[in-house]
């Protein structure tokens, strides 16, 4: 039985879950840190003791919004101008994110316009909310299943192969924690996903960028 205090809750979610300490510390111990801060974080939700109150502002405003900040959901494809337009059907879906969606709105501009450089083709969701990276940390498991469940399935219905993004956070949820939070391997999801870096580094590689 655990006994949660504030002291406890503070040192449990200063951590980041960025995973430079695991990668450190692999040549001498497999620590595998964020597992356990993962696991420890969904307890203490489970429990009631966290999550802490900035985390429970940030899963109102997406349970409300469908964005982390708690923004107007139809400004959500704002930053599309005529110039970078996405098709309404392609093999590649962008999927923007929260950031770039609402606050950093020059990287979904830069994305398209790398995208539009080489020739490729893309579409957005129909209806994008927000990936869950925020709850899925701070141990609202339910939560971010949910989410899981909803963003895997409206990109199916897409038949898109190919999910590209360009936020990091994005990248890791769904690459690696939606599969884990739906207990299937990431090549089951049905399509594949990569960051606009992989992207950027093939096409360079096939001439289509320089």
């Amino acid at each position: 039985l655990l006994e949660w205090n504030d002291k406890a809750l503070e040192v449990m979610y200063a951590c980041t879950l960025c995973g430079a300490c695991d990668v450190g510390c692999k040549r001498n111990l497999d620590l595998e840190i964020e597992l356990s801060l993962e696991s420890l974080r969904v307890k203490a939700v489970k429990d009631g003791a966290g999550p802490l109150p900035a985390h429970k502002k940030i899963a109102e405003n997406i349970a409300r919004t469908h964005n982390m900040y708690g923004a107007p959901h139809e400004k959500r494809a704002a930053w599309v101008s005529k110039k970078i337009s996405p098709s309404k059907k392609a093999d590649l879906l962008y999927y923007v994110g929260c950031t770039a969606s609402y606050v950093n709105k020059e990287i979904a501009q830069s994305t398209a316009k790398i995208l539009k450089a080489s020739g490729t083709d893309f579409m957005l969701m129909p209806d994008e909310w927000c990936c869950g990276n925020i709850v899925f940390s701070a141990g609202m498991f339910d939560k971010a299943k949910a989410l899981a469940c909803r963003n895997v399935e409206e990109v199916r219905k897409t038949g898109a192969k190919t999910l590209l993004t360009s936020c990091a956070e994005g990248y890791r949820m769904w690459k690696v924690d939606y599969p884990k939070l739906l207990n299937i391997a990431t090549d089951d999801l049905g399509f594949e996903v990569i960051h606009l870096t992989e992207f950027v580094d093939s096409q360079i590689k096939n001439g289509t960028l320089k």
